[in-house]
């Protein structure tokens, strides 16, 4: 059973996407962010990672890429790990969302049991998988697990592994190509780093 897991998300993408909702959009990370995961991915090859894992996303098995050639093992893709699906929300700003769906957004911030993003994926739905890919990453027999995802599923996981309501995911900021840490304890987290190393790029 893995006693640490560790949450990487991915390099940014390119300036064309900044500020706009992208789940089950398909981008390239930035070309000029092949440097920025550098140092990451130095810090990583020193954590003696057992087992990798990451999102089917194009931006994150790009991302992927460039730290594995540092820890030297095989990548395990789970459809899991993918980021929410916003549905027509894709590829838009928080302002172009709040004035075409105000009563929308306000049930996605308090994240009521019944929303779901119009023609996207429900909260519910989700959160099951973010559960089915802790469950896995927690029962994995390597002792430290990376996995390279998106900045949703990663505080989403978070609120998961710490028990915290799902509502506090929008209190954890996590930098593109950085870190969070999670210390499992019978399957249950402590959050012990976030947005290591301190040398990673990104906002």
């Amino acid at each position: 059973m893995a006693r640490q897991i560790i949450l990487l998300r991915h390099a940014a993408v390119g300036p064309a996407y900044a500020g706009r909702y992208l789940g089950s959009t398909d981008v390239p990370i930035d070309a000029s962010q092949a440097q920025c995961v550098q140092g990451t991915a130095h810090w990583l090859a020193r954590q003696s990672i057992g087992r990798c894992y990451c999102s089917p996303m194009l931006r994150a098995r790009q991302t992927a890429d460039l730290v594995m050639p540092k820890t030297s093992l095989p990548v395990s893709v789970d459809a899991d790990l993918r980021e929410v699906d916003f549905g027509a929300w894709e590829g838009k700003t928080f302002d172009e969302i709040s004035r075409g769906d105000a009563l929308l957004v306000d049930k996605w911030a308090k994240m009521e049991d019944d929303f779901a993003f119009p023609e996207g994926e429900s909260i519910l739905g989700f959160q099951k998988r973010i559960a089915c890919a802790w469950e896995t990453m927690a029962a994995d027999p390597a002792e430290v697990v990376l996995a390279t995802t998106h900045g949703g599923v990663i505080r989403s996981m978070i609120c998961h592994a710490l028990g915290l309501p799902r509502a506090y995911y929008i209190l954890f900021k996590v930098r593109y190509a950085a870190c969070a840490v999670i210390d499992v304890f019978d399957r249950n987290g402590v959050l012990s780093g976030l947005n290591l190393p301190a040398s990673a790029e990104g906002n």
